[in-house]
């Protein structure tokens, strides 16, 4: 069954700080995920998931996604794959919101 989910305005403030799952499937979750300027996911240390695989999309604005090893400048429009295991964070030292389109897989 096909399943549309129209991202609305609303939809993208709510995420703000606070990833919110799309679709979550047997094999893959997919979600939306919104920062201010100045914040930082997670607000300290590193997000690891030891068996997923991690994407993302970057819809709007600018981050950095960085691991325990080196941070890499992401923009509108630039994709991103995470490797199971790397620790990392996400931080937006932007001056505008920056907003994401996340999947893993296996789902978390």
């Amino acid at each position: 069954m096909v399943e549309i989910y129209r991202v609305s305005e609303e939809k993208w403030k709510e995420t703000i700080g606070n990833a919110s799952v799309v679709f979550h499937r047997e094999k893959v979750e997919m979600g939306i995920f919104a920062l201010k300027p100045g914040e930082r996911s997670p607000k300290e240390g590193f997000s690891v998931h030891p068996i997923n695989e991690e994407y993302a999309y970057i819809v709007e604005g600018e981050i950095e996604f960085c691991t325990d090893k080196k941070c890499y400048p992401l923009k509108e429009g630039d994709m991103m794959y995470n490797p199971p295991g790397t620790p990392h964070y996400t931080i937006n030292n932007s001056k505008k919101v920056a907003k994401i389109i996340w999947v893993v897989s296996p789902p978390l």
